[in-house]
């Protein structure tokens, strides 16, 4: 046994020997009878054994439990699924098409446009001048 592994092991078990098992209780015997390191290691794990010995129990009043349940909202699932559905598939659906409902919304509130002022702007888009077709076409 290294002193590193000593130290886990003390570390796990604590300074009092009676919890290792057998094979570990030899190990350490034969290290603790070789190394000072290893020795200070098991007085210092012996020390912080007492120390938490000598810590008193705290018992929590009898009604702390009931207390702590009475805070405690209850979840309303409802509320809960929708807040999820809404955060994990709605908000970015939703983000998606604005850019299509404000077309719409923009479309549907432009002036009705005639059949003149469509084949302007169809004209202007193509870069022909129709213009002289249609003053012909209106003229009787």
């Amino acid at each position: 046994m290294t002193e590193a592994e000593f130290e886990q092991l003390l570390d796990r078990l604590g300074g009092d020997r009676a919890s290792w098992s057998a094979l570990e209780a030899r190990a350490a015997e034969a290290l603790l009878a070789e190394s000072a390191t290893a020795r200070r290691q098991l007085e210092a794990a012996r020390t912080l054994d007492g120390w938490f010995g000598e810590l008193r129990e705290h018992v929590a009043p009898p009604n702390l439990a009931a207390a702590i349940m009475v805070r405690i909202e209850r979840p309303d699932w409802l509320e809960l699924f929708v807040e999820w559905l809404t955060a994990r598939l709605w908000r970015p659906l939703l983000v998606g098409a604005l850019p299509i409902i404000a077309g719409f919304a923009i479309g549907f509130g432009l002036p009705e446009q005639t059949d003149a002022d469509l084949a302007g702007q169809i004209g202007m888009l193509a870069f022909v001048d129709i213009y002289e077709e249609l003053d012909d076409a209106e003229q009787p």
